[in-house]
């Protein structure tokens, strides 16, 4: 054998320009279904838009003013002993409380949230409703006493108004007729007692129509809005919030937004009034017991200055009093934060609940005490609020409450420290006294007597004037008390949806358009094992003959001198590849044998078509049928299969391949050898001697010998008969024989059972074909074959035989 010719249809190209060409050829074959997919998602996005309500943004920006209890301005600052000073803001905390379920009921109770009223299209009632804008509700639902359960309940009604002054209410959920009632006047629900009024924007008009009353309770309510309210800082370094609201009416948000601004504003200034007022209270029971004390003390001077004829102190000893005043002066000083303490411990004491807020702003030096008594009271106000809307065994009223018990024992632990280290000062501070006041030998008795009662007097009165002076600081505190929240932008919107995005959606349903049909063909090639291609065949690295489009005539004979088909012209290149691929150096025939690798690949009908293509060339070719085990040749030809053949040769030694040749009626220079009857050891007959003797007389009498072989990848048989062949065709049919079955074709060659081998695509359709005669061309020749090679095709089932057939077709 002479070297072998690849012809150039595997010629080394690009690889990634080939896989791009590829690629990109792969799914513009499947333009339509791209294109249609991208119509269907474009006019579902245009539905969508169509029928969905546009939800508009409004936004508002607020101001956290840095905590200053009463709230006053930079130009009180000689206030600044009275806690009036700048704390720190925790926009977190101010976050918290402004989505606080309990602001937010309030917000939906202000502006009847809850209650929603739409007019019902006249003709869709059950489904259809007319949106009304937010404020010009023509019908407004309201309690009429104090046990109703209208923010409690939800309910769904239609309300059909009648002529004058009636209305007909019926209970949607239910289907149930609640009766006919009158504008104005209370009637009893499933709600309670309620009452319907029409409101300002009511017109004539409305008469005869039907409404949609829809409540939703406060609690579902104010989640909703809780979850919908968008609040965030602006930036770290600014104490600026941005509140926002997306719905479907800008006014509505507008009023959300600013309604929840001014409630939150007037819990601050509420909390702080409560606080201020608390201190005050304390201050004035205060004052009262100690304008009685000093009452006592001033009628005991007196009576004492009676009783001794005193009229004016003496000033021989008056360096001593001035030095005495000093230590009175620091005695009377710790004295009355000493009597505070008392005071305070005692109120402690006295308070046995944690419903009353603590005095602030007395004037304690201990730190921890005042930042106790702040916190106390923080935590007071925070357990009143939810006791508005829970009880006392809500679990965070009882946290609340434990908090307030351990600070309550902080504070009455400091103030007991404090007063032992006042008591401690006011011991030392009064010996050093006794020790000067021992030095005014000269000064009478009646006189250091009197001094006593004088300074019990002047305690008393600098305790009255202190807490009346704290009692105006206070008082003016209350009326300056302002929120800690300005506004830097009303609540406003652009007036432009923010949903649905038009853009978005329409970008988005055109990719997916295109994605989808991508995907499907990414997924359907990556799971396909079979052979479509050409190119899925180069990998193999085989000499390529030719391929065989689809055969769309029901004839078997499809090579016509006289036609230009694609199909004939198919053959007449595949000749011309088999003559380079043999090398026309010998002059006796050549063999040409035709396998395949499992059964229905077509290769009787090649071998056929192809020794008639040959035979148009003026050679003499003989077709041998050597598939013993399932003759096909008998039948493509319409024969008699009963005909002595391949098998009585082998058998018979005395017979001659003369008497088993059949000359063609149709084609002068086509001769056949049928296989014969199918004998019970097929493989056996092929290894005896007799098949090179028959191989060897047809090359002295015919130009070619086109053995039809049995499929190499399920019988032995045909590796008995390559070795006495020139060249093996090995045929696979597109779009039936799977890619793992390639394998064979590739060992054989590798393993040099078959020395010469080349690979044929039958079957190829248009989409699959690439054009190299210049014009597309079809094929579709199905056997109906499957993988139970050696089996009559009458044992198979009705069922799996009309399948075969329709998937053939």
């Amino acid at each position: 054998m002479s070297k072998q010719y690849t012809p150039p249809l595997f010629e080394k190209q690009n690889n990634e320009e080939i896989n791009i060409k590829d690629l990109i050829a792969r799914y513009l074959q499947n333009w339509q279904w791209m294109a249609m997919s991208v119509f269907i998602c474009l006019i579902v996005a245009f539905c969508f838009l169509n029928f969905s309500t546009p939800q508009y943004k409004s936004t508002a920006k607020v101001l956290i003013k840095e905590d200053n209890s009463g709230g006053l301005s930079s130009n009180m600052e000689i206030f600044e002993d009275l806690g009036l000073s700048s704390g720190s803001v925790n926009l977190e905390n101010e976050i918290e409380l402004f989505k606080s379920l309990t602001l937010l009921k309030k917000v939906s109770d202000n502006l009847n949230l809850s209650v929603k009223v739409n007019i019902k299209d006249e003709i869709y009632q059950s489904t259809q409703q007319i949106p009304i804008a937010f404020g010009k509700e023509p019908i407004s639902l309201k309690s009429s006493t104090n046990d109703s359960l209208l923010h409690h309940k939800e309910v769904d009604w239609s309300l059909t108004i009648e002529e004058g002054n009636t209305f007909l209410l019926t209970d949607e959920e239910d289907d149930v007729e609640l009766g006919t009632f009158v504008f104005g006047t209370p009637f009893s629900s499933p709600i309670g007692s309620v009452i319907l009024h029409k409101t300002n924007t009511y017109i004539p008009e409305y008469e005869g129509r039907t409404f949609s009353v829809q409540l939703t309770s406060l609690q579902n309510q104010a989640l909703f809005l809780q979850e919908e309210i968008t609040i965030k800082a602006v930036n770290d370094d600014a104490s600026v919030l941005k509140i926002s609201l997306q719905g479907p009416d800008t006014d509505e948000n507008n009023a959300i937004i600013s309604t929840l601004i001014h409630l939150h504003e007037q819990n601050v200034v509420d909390d702080k009034r409560e606080i201020t007022k608390t201190t005050s209270d304390f201050i004035n029971d205060r004052m009262k017991v100690i304008n009685e004390e000093l009452s006592i003390v001033e009628v005991e001077g007196q009576n004492y200055k009676t009783a001794k004829n005193i009229t004016d102190l003496r000033s021989d000893a008056q360096l001593f009093i001035e030095l005495n005043k000093e230590l009175e002066g620091e005695i009377t000083q710790v004295s009355i934060e000493l009597e505070l303490s008392e005071y305070m411990t005692a109120y402690l004491k006295e308070q046995s609940g944690y419903e009353v807020l603590l005095p602030t702003n007395l004037g304690f030096k201990d730190a921890s005490i005042a930042s106790n008594i702040a916190q106390y009271n923080t935590k007071v106000l925070g357990r009143n609020r939810l006791l508005e809307f829970s009880n006392e065994n809500n679990p965070l009223v009882s946290a609340l409450k434990e908090e307030l018990a351990g600070i309550k024992v902080s504070l009455s632990a400091s103030l007991k420290n404090l007063s032992s280290t006042l008591e401690i000062k006011l011991t030392k501070l009064e010996l050093e006294a006794k020790q000067n006041q021992s030095k005014i030998a000269s000064i009478p008795e009646y006189e250091r007597e009197y001094r006593s009662i004088a300074r019990q007097q002047q305690i008393k009165e600098n305790l009255y004037l202190y807490l009346l002076q704290k009692r105006e600081e206070n008082e003016i505190a209350m009326a300056a008390t302002l929120g800690n929240t300005i506004i830097i932008d009303e609540p406003y919107s652009s007036g432009i949806p923010v949903s649905p995005n038009k853009k978005i959606i329409l970008l988005g349903a055109l990719l997916l358009g295109l994605l989808k049909p991508i995907s499907i063909i990414y997924i359907k090639d990556l799971l396909d094992n079979k052979i479509r291609t050409i190119k899925d065949l180069e990998s193999l690295n085989l000499p390529f003959a030719g391929d065989i489009p689809v055969n769309k005539t029901k004839e078997e004979l499809v090579v016509d001198p006289a036609q230009r088909s694609a199909i004939s012209e198919a053959f007449r290149m595949l000749r011309t590849n088999i003559n380079f691929l043999l090398h026309e150096e010998s002059k006796d025939g050549s063999v040409v044998a035709v396998t395949s690798s499992v059964k229905g690949e077509g290769k009787t009908f090649i071998t056929y078509n192809l020794a008639v293509s040959i035979g148009l060339t003026n050679k003499k070719v003989i077709v041998v049928g050597m598939d013993l085990r399932s003759p096909k040749l008998t039948k493509l030809l319409n024969v008699d299969s009963s005909k002595d053949g391949i098998t009585n040769y082998l058998i018979n030694h005395q017979m001659t391949h003369q008497e088993i040749t059949h000359q063609s009626e149709d084609h002068k220079n086509l001769s056949y050898i049928f296989s014969g009857p199918i004998p019970p050891n097929p493989s056996e007959l092929l290894y005896s001697t007799r098949l090179k003797q028959l191989i060897d007389s047809l090359r002295k009498e015919y130009d070619y010998i086109l053995i039809d072989t049995a499929p190499i990848g399920v019988v032995t048989d045909t590796q008995l008969i390559v070795p006495h062949v020139d060249l093996t065709l090995f045929v696979t049919r597109a779009n039936y024989a799977d890619k793992r079955l390639m394998e064979i074709p590739k060992q054989l060659h590798e393993n040099s059972k078959v020395s010469n081998i080349a690979l044929i695509l039958n079957d190829v359709k248009d989409q699959n074909k690439r054009n190299y005669y210049g014009y597309g061309y079809g094929y579709g020749y199905g056997y109906g074959y499957g993988y139970g090679y050696g089996f009559e095709e009458s044992n198979k089932s009705f069922l799996s035989r009309f399948r075969r057939k329709n998937s053939n077709q």
